[in-house]
């Protein structure tokens, strides 16, 4: 089975969640993004917090991770097996390289401490919609799961999911995908001090390094394939046209 290697980039213990008033909130007919009730606290669940409130409720506190999640390249059975994270239409067993999103994904982790246990409340699932690789996305809505909403640093909006419920990215439209399937909800992530967003956004960029990197190696083993099959076809060509020579010559003599 492959291994996944996690790295956790950045840790915050005191971050709050918030709705998002249903004005603010931009879903499209591929993905209904509205708050999802069940998704509140247990201490919250009998407070009505509709979308239609035009004011950001509070409705969980409690601690963020940030950590990234990479297919281990080191692993003899790196492309020869399946895991939840790899669209199963993909070639495998080395013939073609990996799609990056498929290779690394980063996961924000919403979680709580109740009695020396860690229990998590909500995830996210990342990765930035790369332009010269702008074939997936992994909100319904084709929108990017984690933007900025805040010129201080401190508010962002995020597509959270159930706790464990997983990567699913989509390539081509959502629509008819098993992402549907999947409980998507648009919250606000808001930080109390300045230091604290600027430090979640030095942890996204420190991945979106990571990511490009991943990217760029994605793109030359692409050529390399790509130029090894023409010189497997071309190599084809000559065997048949030696093979017609020798047979015209046997003919011939």
């Amino acid at each position: 089975m492959a291994r996944i290697r996690s790295k956790i980039l950045y840790v915050e213990k005191h971050v709050s969640i918030y709705t998002i008033p249903a004005e603010e909130l931009q879903a499209n007919e591929s993905g209904d993004l509205g708050l999802d009730l069940d998704r509140v606290s247990q201490g919250e669940r009998d407070r009505d917090f509709g979308a239609s409130s035009s004011a950001p409720v509070q409705i969980w506190y409690g601690s963020l991770k940030v950590v990234q999640e990479e297919l281990d390249e080191d692993d003899e059975e790196y492309r020869d097996v399946d895991v939840d994270s790899i669209n199963k239409d993909e070639t495998v067993a080395g013939t073609n390289p990996r799609k990056p999103f498929h290779t690394i994904k980063l996961k924000l982790v919403f979680f709580n401490k109740i009695a020396d246990e860690f229990v998590p409340w909500a995830e996210v699932w990342y990765n930035p919609l790369d332009k010269p690789l702008d074939y997936f996305s992994i909100a319904k809505n084709g929108e990017e799961t984690i933007s900025l909403i805040s010129d201080t640093c401190q508010k962002f909006k995020v597509i959270a999911q159930f706790p464990g419920t997983g990567y699913h990215p989509i390539e081509g439209s959502p629509e008819g995908s098993e992402k549907d399937e999947i409980t998507q909800v648009a919250l606000e992530l808001r930080f109390s001090e300045v230091d604290q967003g600027l430090s979640f956004l030095e942890a996204l960029d420190k991945y979106h390094v990571n990511y490009s990197s991943v990217v760029d190696s994605y793109l030359y083993e692409s050529q390399l394939a790509g130029k090894t099959a023409s010189l497997t076809l071309d190599s084809s060509d000559l065997e048949e046209e030696q093979e017609e020579d020798d047979f015209g010559d046997f003919v011939a003599a």
